[in-house]
């Protein structure tokens, strides 16, 4: 089973990313905020989405060393129950999430922000709400369904 490489992200080892090919599989950090007399380390081995909820691992350890093979056991096992589509499945979001905040940049709206006058009707057909001749037909479908409904 191949190992899962890491790179550090700051020089002070305070933290790492650790990845597998392009996709973020865990960090390892210093916890912040935690009392002394607890585990300095905190990790967490696993990726969403790709995953299911609960298969994400995460721990404390008194040292980074000791961190870092929890991490490596805990990604050892998630590995095992991955697939090439869990792999894929996360890449996609990356790159849905990549081009949804460079239209946000560009001053774009997502197709789902824009004003949209079409309904589908309870018959099935798409129609303009906006054009009265449209509207007029599927009143009774409408109103049909909403008092079938109540």
């Amino acid at each position: 089973m191949p190992a899962c490489p890491s790179s550090p992200v700051d020089a002070t080892r305070n933290a790492l990313t650790a990845g597998f090919g392009e996709v973020q599989t865990g960090t390892i950090a210093r916890r912040t905020g935690a009392p002394i007399e607890k585990d300095p380390w905190e990790w967490s081995a696993g990726f969403y989405p790709g995953s299911n909820p609960g298969e994400i691992r995460t721990g404390t350890a008194a040292t980074f060393d000791h961190a870092r093979a929890d991490f490596e056991q805990a990604w050892r096992v998630f590995l095992s129950n991955r697939t090439e589509a869990d792999f894929q499945e996360w890449r996609n979001a990356r790159d849905w999430t990549d081009r949804k905040y460079a239209m946000w940049k560009a001053g774009e709206r997502l197709p789902s922000q824009k004003p949209n006058s079409l309904m589908r009707c309870p018959c099935g057909q798409v129609f303009d709400s906006h054009k009265l001749e449209h509207t007029l037909i599927h009143v009774p479908h409408i109103t049909a369904g909403r008092a079938f409904a109540a």
